[in-house]
């Protein structure tokens, strides 16, 4: 059950108690009233037993069946996610042959599950059985009371209100207990919406944030400090600056803190310490949608929704009309595959773009990126995907795009960037090295030079 769910479900049992319970509290008082006013006032306290008996037992009820609830809500979220993931890694299951372990752990879930909910409908079955029976018995106990107080006494009226209102006044009672229940159940679903909603966002709100005003781009960190965790730095004192419409390339060894550093430049993450500026203005105490809409990115793990190309396409521009999508498409070079298509434009690409190869996915996000039409922009891993004809064309494109933006681009093929005006190369969180590809290479000992001659042996 998601969040949203629990929360309708809270919200329900809120609205079923405020518009429930009054009703109800006014058909129990008047039920005490009549039957204490027009029969024996002696059966007042009789019907005060029953009740307190009722509400006695649904408390026992609770109190010992509330962790075996807790502990069948904790088995059914468990499970739940089980199944997502099982669908998000069903092609790694079956390539590694173990969709029968999957389903063997799946069904062990599910029977756990099942065993714990069969307890507690039998549970919740016996304390009905055991209230019905105290009612009926209460209801004997009353007739009983009313017959034995004389002939002259006992009229029909008295029995058929005796009956009315007695029975009103139990079933009364046991909506009330219904709708307790209910609230109580719904405690845990408020308790995991207190606790999300009581998590502190990755990038803290300021109450005196301002405009972001673009001047041309340039970007400088300062001492810059982050990590994911309080016992591991990722990014590690780093300083460096890029000038307003430069090209500048981040390389490095894998888990060097590239893709960090554009999350932190995409103000995903702050820094710990240390100063992100753009434009001379501290990303802290400038509004993220207005900063973003200067920022155009484009991740190593693109990321669709599963609605239609069009729609994806011209998402930074919902309104945008049929041919500005065509000519996104035409600069990223997918046009012509989108137009094989058996809907073209209005194809679906399927849960997490499965319909789509990791390459089309790629070329659909920078058509994006082109509609989207940003004075600065981060590529993280932008065109790995990609075949190396298709890569030359669109980088080809892609310079005329960037011309008057800044550009940063994370990459491992370093054949894509000799033509940037600034190379960074990145280990373990830190700058190690800094210049143009020709300065570079001439560091007979750099790890810029190690790589290109690792990627070519011939170099």
């Amino acid at each position: 059950m998601t969040l949203l769910s629990r929360a309708e479900l809270l919200i329900d049992s809120w609205v079923d108690l405020l518009s429930q319970l009054v009703p109800l509290a006014v058909h129990l008082i008047y039920a005490v009233c009549a039957i204490s006013m027009a029969l024996r006032p002696g059966l007042l306290g009789l019907l005060l037993a029953t009740l307190v008996s009722l509400l006695a037992m649904n408390s026992f009820w609770l109190t010992h069946g509330m962790a075996r609830r807790t502990a069948l809500n904790i088995e059914l979220r468990s499970r739940q996610t089980h199944i997502i993931n099982t669908f998000l890694c069903w092609q790694m299951i079956a390539e590694c042959q173990k969709i029968g372990f999957e389903k063997r752990r799946q069904h062990a879930k599910s029977d756990v599950c099942r065993q714990t909910r069969q307890e507690i409908e039998e549970s919740s079955l016996t304390l009905e059985a055991c209230q019905e029976s105290l009612a009926m018995v209460s209801l004997l106990a009353a007739c009983y009371v009313v017959l034995n107080d004389g002939a002259d006494y006992v009229k029909p009226e008295h029995l058929l209100t005796l009956l009315i209102y007695w029975t009103r006044t139990t079933d009364s009672l046991r909506q009330c207990i219904k709708l307790y229940t209910r609230i109580l159940h719904g405690r845990q679903n408020a308790t995991l919406l207190r606790s999300a909603l009581m998590k502190k966002p990755t990038v803290a709100p300021c109450t005196k944030s301002s405009e972001f005003e673009f001047k041309g781009g340039a970007i400088e960190l300062e001492d810059v400090n982050f990590g994911y965790s309080s016992r591991s730095e990722v990014v590690k004192s780093l300083s460096f600056q890029v000038e307003a419409g430069q090209k500048v390339a981040l390389v490095g060894p894998t888990g060097s803190g590239k893709s960090t550093i554009c999350r932190l430049l995409s103000r995903h993450f702050d820094p710990k310490s240390g100063r992100v500026l753009v434009d001379g203005q501290d990303l802290r105490y400038v509004s993220l949608e207005s900063y973003r809409k200067a920022l155009g990115v484009v991740s190593q793990n693109s990321v669709l929704m599963n609605v239609s190309i069009r729609e994806n396409v011209a998402y930074p521009c919902v309104d945008a009309p049929l041919e500005r999508v065509v000519s996104a498409c035409r600069a990223a070079e997918i046009h012509d595959t989108i137009m094989r298509l058996p809907q073209q434009y209005e194809s679906e690409v399927g849960d997490l773009a499965a319909k789509l190869s990791g390459g089309e996915t790629q070329r659909l996000v920078l058509a994006r990126l082109y509609m989207q039409d940003p004075k600065i922009v981060l590529l993280d891993e932008a065109t790995s995907n990609l075949d190396g004809m298709t890569e030359q064309k669109i980088l080809s494109l892609l310079n005329t795009f960037f011309h008057e933006r800044t550009v940063i681009i994370i990459t491992h093929r370093l054949s894509t960037i000799q033509n940037v005006d600034k190379i960074l190369v990145i280990k373990d969180g830190e700058k190690v090295e800094e210049g143009t590809h020709t300065e570079l290479i001439a560091k007979e000992s750099g790890l810029y030079l190690a790589a290109l001659k690792a990627q070519n042996p011939a170099f």
